[in-house]
């Protein structure tokens, strides 16, 4: 890397210049905090007449003439570029006043816009994705600004500080002339992977799906990330609700036959995407398609309607650990391998399996090692005329009489007269009340949901605390 310490608007300073956050960075998360502090110090510069300020560094990987890539520092960047926003902004309104007045006019044809031969504006930072459009909408009015956007509330605590402040806008400018940046630029021997784990090994942490991110996308040309992103990646989160690190240590499980550490996904994931022959895109859509799979399992959302009240209530007790067998499981339903009666006959099987051990009281820690590898157990005794069903159900009674053990009805019979039901986990005991009121009929009520809500409640034989009459 070269690097410089430069006065912090030269950055933006080319008029054909982009500023780009690829599609693998999070989201602006800048606070009030931050932004706060920022400028007091700016203030300070001017008020105590201090010659200059140095705001830390910013790293960056210059693609082309005009591309440059952040590479980290997006969060002092995109805050620059919100101050000289609300500067210019306040000095359109008079709110603020210069002894130049071009100075607005300056400020944004230099520093936020890139010169355009269409009518559509160009801005020279171009931040991620859901982020981009907040931005965007700054430029224009008011009432259609993104009010939960961290870029408009701190556009806005900008706009009020100024607004406060008893310096001139051309104080407020100065202020930002004083201000320093060590830039520093890549080159070609570096590894930006490499180096982007170093800057973030300190501060905010990343979270393990934000560093597999990076890990998958950093590598392609800019065009292909963004591709990439919006093809596969961002699909994938909003499957799984955006926990991204929960989805992809299930889906290394499946693939690995074995648990990572919640700590660890990130290590896993590594070591495991070094040693796949297939591109990035063929894994991606691998991990898209598992992500549609654990949204319809999870989500109760297959579309279809008996097998969507059959998971409702498994859910209930189902537990993350079934996950390895069950999402494979499902995928061969979408590709025709499986049928649908077959895989709801699994659901029952499964049910049977969970809810005697819970009732029965035996120890869970022994499920994920039976399930982490059961799906690849299948496929390896499973002869040509074996339903899944018969080599689940074999692979389950094999361990009869171990920690994995399926309850015997005399065991299970014992425990579910003497337990104490109403302290069960509330999940458990909706499904139970499910299981009576239900059954298998049709004609069903949602026993769970109304018990959740409060519209019906459970009602006692006997008194809560006895005594002696």
């Amino acid at each position: 890397m070269k690097g410089e310490v430069k006065q912090a608007y030269t950055i933006f300073d080319s008029v054909e210049k982009e500023l780009i956050i690829p599609v693998y960075q999070r989201n602006y998360d800048w606070s009030k905090k931050q932004c706060e502090r920022l400028f007091d110090d700016l203030e300070t510069l001017i008020t105590e007449n201090r010659e200059r300020h140095f705001f830390g560094s910013i790293v960056g990987n210059p693609e082309t003439s005009f591309k440059w890539v952040v590479i980290d520092g997006q969060q002092r960047l995109t805050t620059l570029s919100l101050y000289i926003l609300a500067l210019t902004h306040l000095l359109d309104t008079g709110v603020v006043t210069s002894k130049d007045p071009e100075l607005a006019r300056r400020l944004r044809t230099s520093y936020l816009m890139k010169n355009s031969s269409t009518n559509e504006p160009k801005f020279k930072l171009k931040p991620v994705k859901n982020d981009a459009t907040a931005y965007k909408r700054l430029f224009g009015d008011e009432s259609m600004f993104i009010e939960d956007s961290n870029l408009t509330a701190n556009y806005r605590y900008f706009l009020e500080r100024m607004t406060k402040s008893k310096l001139t806008g051309d104080q407020l400018w100065n202020a930002i002339e004083r201000l320093d940046l060590m830039i520093l630029n890549l080159e070609s021997h570096d590894d930006p992977q490499r180096i982007f784990e170093s800057l973030n090994a300190t501060g905010l942490a990343l979270s393990e799906g934000d560093k597999i991110r990076n890990l998958i996308l950093m590598g392609c040309e800019h065009q292909l990330q963004t591709t990439l992103y919006e093809n596969y990646w961002n699909p994938m989160e909003k499957n799984v609700w955006y926990r991204t690190d929960w989805f992809i240590r299930w889906y290394l499980t499946i693939k690995l036959s074995r648990t990572p550490k919640r700590n660890e996904v990130y290590d896993e994931f590594k070591a495991y995407f070094k040693k796949q022959s297939s591109d990035v895109q063929t894994e991606l859509a691998d991990m898209y398609e598992y992500s549609e799979v654990m949204r319809e399992i999870c989500g109760s959302d297959t579309k279809n309607a008996a097998l969507d009240a059959q998971l409702e209530r498994f859910n209930l007790i189902r537990g993350d650990v079934l996950l390895p067998l069950l999402l494979p499981l499902y995928r061969d339903v979408k590709r025709d391998k499986l049928s649908i009666n077959e895989f709801s006959r699994i659901i029952r099987l499964l049910e049977i399996h969970i809810f005697r051990r819970t009732v029965a009281s035996v120890p869970t820690n022994a499920l994920n090692k039976i399930y982490e590898t059961m799906y690849n157990d299948m496929r390896k005794i499973r002869g040509e005329k074996d339903t899944a069903y018969d080599v689940l159900t074999y692979l389950l009674r094999r361990r009869d009489g171990s920690s994995g053990r399926i309850p015997n009805d005399e065991e299970f019979s014992a425990e579910f007269r003497t337990r104490n039901m109403y302290n069960i986990h509330k999940d458990v005991r909706a499904y139970l009340f499910d299981v009576l009121e239900n059954g298998d009929t049709n004609d069903t009520k949602d026993i769970a949901t109304a018990l959740e809500n409060g519209n019906i409640s459970v009602e006692h034989i006997m008194p809560q605390t006895l005594n002696a009459q």
